[in-house]
Order: C-alpha cells, then sequence, then structure tokens
C-alpha cells in the first residue's frame, strides 16, 4: 500500500499548484494573465488559475441578483468568484476550526430567515451566510447592525476554475470590466488554512498548522 504523504496547509497548497498546472487549459503561472480581451474563451474555460489577494466580502459586489467576489491581477486581468453554494463550502470549515468567527448580526440574521422571520432581506430564494455578507458589505442600512461590529474583511489566495467571461462593475458608479468568472476549488491562507472542495465531489477538505493526509486526488501522482 502506497504510503500517503503528511504535510501541512502550506505544503498541500503547494502540493494542489503543482496539480492544478498539469490540469487541461490550466493557467496558473502564464505571464502576462490571459484576459477575455486578448484569449479565446475555449481556450481557457474549464482551466484553473492561482488568484491571490481576494479580500472578502470588502472586495465584492451584486450584479444580476448574485454576489460575486472579486481580484484585479497585478497585470490587471479581472477575475469574478460567484459566491455560490460551493463558496459557502469552503468557508464553513474555516469557522468550525475557529479561525474565522461569525459576528452576531449575522448569526442573527441567518435565524431570522431560518423562522421566516427576516421581511427585510427582499430576495426570492434564501441567501446563504457569504451571500449575506457581500449584501449587507454593499449597504449603509443600520437594519443589519452596526458595520463596525461585522466579521472583519480576510485576504484569501483562491484556486479557481473558469467557467465564462463577462463584463462586470465591480466598484458602483464606476468603469464595466470584462473579466474570467470562475468558481471557487480552494480557499487558502498562508500559515493559518486551506480548504479544498475536491474536484468532481462534494467533499470538502480542510488542512491546518499540523500535518495530515493529503487528498487521494493529490497523492495519486506522487
Amino acid at each position: 500500500m502506497r504510503n500517503v504523504p503528511i504535510l501541512n496547509c502550506d505544503q498541500i497548497f503547494e502540493q494542489l499548484k503543482a496539480w492544478a498546472v498539469k490540469q487541461p487549459k490550466s493557467i496558473v503561472g502564464i505571464q502576462p494573465t490571459p484576459t477575455p480581451e486578448d484569449t479565446m474563451a475555449e481556450d481557457v474555460i474549464d482551466g484553473y488559475f492561482v488568484l491571490k489577494g481576494l479580500d472578502f466580502p470588502q472586495q465584492s459586489f451584486v450584479q444580476g441578483g448574485h454576489p460575486y467576489g472579486y481580484a484585479k491581477t497585478d497585470d490587471d486581468a479581472y477575475f469574478w468568484v460567484s459566491v455560490d453554494e460551493a463558496f459557502e463550502a469552503l468557508t464553513t470549515p474555516w469557522y468550525q476550526s475557529g479561525l474565522c468567527k461569525k459576528d452576531a448580526s449575522l448569526v442573527e440574521a441567518m435565524a431570522e430567515q431560518a423562522s421566516g422571520e427576516a421581511s427585510h432581506i427582499m430576495y426570492s430564494s434564501p441567501l446563504l451566510s457569504q451571500q449575506f455578507r457581500v449584501i449587507r458589505q454593499q449597504t449603509s442600512r443600520l437594519i443589519y447592525g452596526d458595520p463596525e461590529s461585522w466579521e472583519a474583511s480576510k485576504p484569501f489566495i483562491a484556486l479557481v476554475r473558469i467557467t465564462s467571461c463577462r463584463t462586470m462593475v465591480p466598484v458602483r458608479s464606476e468603469e464595466a470590466q470584462f473579466g474570467w468568472k470562475t468558481e471557487t476549488i480552494a480557499l487558502y491562507r498562508k500559515g493559518e488554512g486551506l480548504s479544498i472542495l475536491e474536484p468532481g465531489c462534494n467533499v470538502v477538505h480542510f488542512f491546518g498548522v499540523e500535518p495530515a493526509a493529503i487528498p487521494t486526488f493529490l497523492s495519486s501522482g506522487l
């Protein structure tokens, strides 16, 4: 039986990047970063990219009724990060590990929504907690509690998979930008933790600073 490597979150992230580089249509490490203006979409859709500087939910917006996070590379390529069920699944173990703590007003809002009493949340379907953070970030309405008490925005490095290209307006009243729409595969903070949504299934792995066995899909090539 093959021995599974025992690594910490930083080491596993390096293995994850190496795995992503080998996947079809990957643009991990390619410079300059391909953009929709200079690249055929079919050449990169379903490919992976390591997105640095995802400060969430500080860098977020809502377009077409859907919440997004976003980040821009040093060479001005824009990436839109869908805040959806996958993103929610990746953030969940950060709370379970104690590395993130939800503020009281968010916990209260989610409880109100679950009970059907959240009449101020004007959305046709229930919001996920991270979607609610985006909605709240974009408003100054006091019904969401004192902004000074909200959970602080945190920077992540994200491994994302490109799903399409689209024009978005990430900053209110500023110019529209053409960028890559993506879904998140992993969220990482150096020296703290790494959550991975294993491709092809709904299994989420979380790793901290203590060494642990790496996922099978990463160890198979070792």
